[in-house]
């Protein structure tokens, strides 16, 4: 005999199963880790804050092995970026000066896209003589942080320089698009702002002290159809400064040579302005007052218009130390601050009678007594050179 039990199904029972199923999925989550080194790929970058903004926003820190790591729900989107803005003066030496002294007059180049990338001081994406006028005011206290603000950059371990030479952009943050399941390689190189021969000090997170993830963003065009709004196709406004100020003080930084700008800075209000380079010029947005909370990025753009048409030159001349009956070397750094190209510009150097010069890296064209006089053709609005 077979005797055949059915039982129907509990409505309450069944409900619940779906219930417990759909809170599992819900509470589903996946992974995003990675570490951060020096350029090495080895010594671990301890103290390094990190932030994932997105679908969901966190800060963590590394770990002593350089190791970070976040939760996320899978399906969101996610940019996780370093960041460090403490101990600027943390590795910077005169000697890391003199590398770059040498790099400019093309005794010895600086052999790795990272070392050029920690000798851009100023933040201006080139390296120039105004970045050892940086690291020499850093060291003598004239100054106390870098003009960029942040003491550290991080680029992607995966980004591949396409000019190592020129290793100028690059990417600062790594992007997850709907993600799909744990993300473990998101590794990133750190490079210690005017180390060049990364003798910083990191043992138990030195460098860092927690870093401010808040930030406010954006580009500084040329107006060049004056409806002070941005079109593509407009000029970047290269070496701008623009203020962030607030309850919480004033932060400054400069544009780069694309006209962006970026300013890391505490929770709250500000008012964010573009300053004018001089007469020639003038600001077309008016002061802009922002409120930014933890984990903010607020973008806010700026224009500029030509005021009047004229060329204006400037010239910096620019020494680390000096040292008897030792070859010293000097840059000089030449900006045309005005509003139209110059042509066929020079620059006339009257050294005292107890230097002799020796070699420079542009060709001096006449020499009458101790001036020099150095042709550097011709020059846009904008654009900076350095002998």
């Amino acid at each position: 005999m077979r005797i055949n039990f059915r039982t129907s199904p509990n409505p309450k029972n069944l409900l619940l199963y779906c219930l417990l199923l759909l809170g599992a999925a819900l509470n589903a989550q996946a992974v995003i880790s990675g570490r951060i080194t020096f350029p090495d790929g080895v010594t671990p970058f301890e103290g390094v804050s990190v932030s994932m903004t997105g679908s969901s926003n966190d800060v963590t820190v590394t770990d002593a092995n350089g190791q970070y790591s976040f939760s996320a729900a899978p399906g969101g989107s996610y940019a996780i970026r370093p960041l460090v803005t403490a101990n600027h003066l943390n590795g910077v030496t005169t000697f890391d000066i003199v590398q770059v002294f040498r790099h400019l007059s093309g005794q010895e180049l600086l052999d790795s896209p990272y070392k050029r990338i920690a000798a851009d001081a100023d933040d201006s994406y080139s390296i120039t003589a105004q970045d050892t006028l940086v690291m020499g005011q850093l060291i003598l206290g004239i100054i106390t942080t870098f003009p960029g603000i942040e003491s550290c950059r991080f680029i992607p371990a995966s980004h591949v320089f396409p000019d190592p030479a020129n290793p100028f952009p690059y990417p600062t943050s790594i992007t997850v698009n709907n993600l799909s399941g744990n993300q473990t390689n998101a590794d990133f190189i750190g490079v210690k702002v005017g180390d060049i021969n990364y003798t910083a000090i990191t043992v138990g997170g030195a460098l860092g002290e927690p870093s401010n993830f808040n930030r406010i963003m954006g580009k500084a065009l040329l107006d060049d159809n004056s409806n002070c709004a941005h079109d593509p196709s407009e000029t970047p406004l290269a070496d701008w400064m623009v203020v962030a100020s607030g309850p919480a003080g004033e932060f400054v930084t400069n544009t780069k040579i694309d006209g962006s700008y970026s300013i890391p800075l505490p929770e709250g209000d500000y008012t964010v302005a573009l300053i004018r380079p001089n007469g020639l010029w003038s600001v077309c947005t008016p002061p802009q007052f922002v409120q930014v909370g933890l984990a903010d990025t607020i973008t806010v753009p700026l224009s500029g218009q030509v005021n009047k048409l004229c060329p204006r030159m400037e010239v910096d001349l620019s020494t680390s130390l000096l040292r008897r009956c030792f070859p010293n070397y000097y840059s000089l750094q030449y900006c045309n601050k005005g509003t139209i190209p110059v042509e066929n510009a020079y620059v006339e150097l009257d050294l005292d009678p107890f230097l002799a010069l020796q070699s420079s890296s542009v060709p001096w064209s006449t020499q009458s007594g101790n001036t020099y006089t150095f042709p550097v053709g011709n020059v846009d609005p904008g654009q900076c050179g350095a002998i």
